[in-house]
């Protein structure tokens, strides 16, 4: 147990108006704390434990452990405490002299305080991967990992490490000083490629003036459309390059069936995020009538129903709600009664 650690839950306890005992064990070499012995009225527990029940923690195990509800009502400063300490407990912070790449990770066996992690780190700018190890006769451990040295030097530097690790954590800032590494993340689809090339025969421009003879074969960095769009000036380009999306690889699509929907407004602002999605507050649910057109032939051009369109109304506050189907002229921008 890291002697850090336990002068910080020693001080911890002391703000819960409680105390702690350090415990040592000799024939383990481990030592742990404790709540200090005291008479307490039948029915009430310790004040470290009142604390922890009082966050929804203090039955659970390891599997079932999450981030408290008040940790993301934080302000980030907070949020990088949080952090800092909780890296202290299962993560890890090293540097790879063999690969000559930072390691920062943290694992548990409970996937949803893995993504309420993952989550957090997001709040101070930092993003992260997920990996699955299955586990038989227990339970499956996750491991979110910090890959980049962009974002791996924004860890060490917004949120750290506390105790002992905290050496190794300098070490590794040292170590990322050094030349930038390209980490193959935040890359765009390969079909980018295409529209550069259609602006380059637009602007009759050929591929060898953007210096870049073998970048077609790879998913682009931000880098090289910025590069591209320095010299084609296209719009979509420019925002490729210069937007703050960040982007990643879809690896799963798992469908859940029907579930049942809400329409979500939060007073104050006009987005929001929902279990890791930012959201726009819903407009359905002030709204008396809600209708969409739905074109099949815009999805597949070869579909039967070449020409119609399906008239939805989804919502009327007052009246029936129904499916038409009309005939769509797109050359005069309107849709006929295919009754007539």
């Amino acid at each position: 147990m890291d002697e850090a650690n336990l002068a910080a839950v020693t001080v911890s306890a002391a703000h819960s108006d409680g105390a702690a005992i350090r415990d040592d064990y000799l024939a383990a070499r481990v030592p742990s704390l404790r709540p200090a012995r005291q008479r307490l009225p039948r029915g009430r527990c310790t004040p470290i434990a009142a604390w922890l029940a009082g966050l929804g923690l203090f039955t659970k195990r390891s599997h079932e452990k999450c981030v408290p509800e008040a940790v993301f009502r934080a302000p980030n400063d907070q949020v990088a405490l949080f952090l800092r300490h909780l890296w202290s407990a299962g993560g890890s912070v090293r540097w790879d002299p063999t690969n000559g790449q930072g390691r920062v990770y943290y694992g548990s066996t409970s996937r949803r305080l893995i993504d309420d992690v993952a989550q957090l780190l997001l709040r101070v700018g930092i993003f992260s991967w997920i990996t699955h190890a299955p586990k038989l006769g227990g339970h499956d451990s996750w491991r979110l990992h910090i890959h980049g040295a962009k974002d791996q030097v924004r860890f060490l530097r917004h949120v750290g490490v506390h105790g002992a690790e905290a050496v190794a954590a300098q070490e590794m800032l040292r170590q990322l000083k050094g030349p930038v590494r390209n980490p193959n993340l935040d890359s765009a689809p390969k079909k980018v490629w295409a529209q550069v090339r259609n602006r380059l025969s637009a602007k009759q421009m050929m591929d060898i003036q953007l210096h870049e003879p073998t970048m077609w074969k790879h998913s682009p960095s931000r880098s090289r459309p910025h590069r591209a769009e320095a010299r084609i000036e296209d719009r979509a380009i420019h925002e490729l390059a210069r937007g703050d999306a960040y982007w990643d690889t879809v690896v799963e699509i798992t469908s859940i069936g029907d579930q049942h929907v809400f329409d979500g407004t939060v007073s104050g602002t006009h987005n929001f995020v929902a279990n890791g999605i930012s959201l726009h507050n819903s407009l359905e649910q002030d709204a008396d009538v809600v209708i969409l057109l739905h074109r099949p032939d815009a999805f597949d051009r070869d579909d039967p129903r070449g020409g119609e369109a399906d008239f939805i109304l989804a919502k009327h506050r007052n009246g029936p709600t129904k499916t038409v189907t009309v005939a769509h002229q797109l050359h005069l921008s309107r849709f006929a009664n295919m009754a007539r």
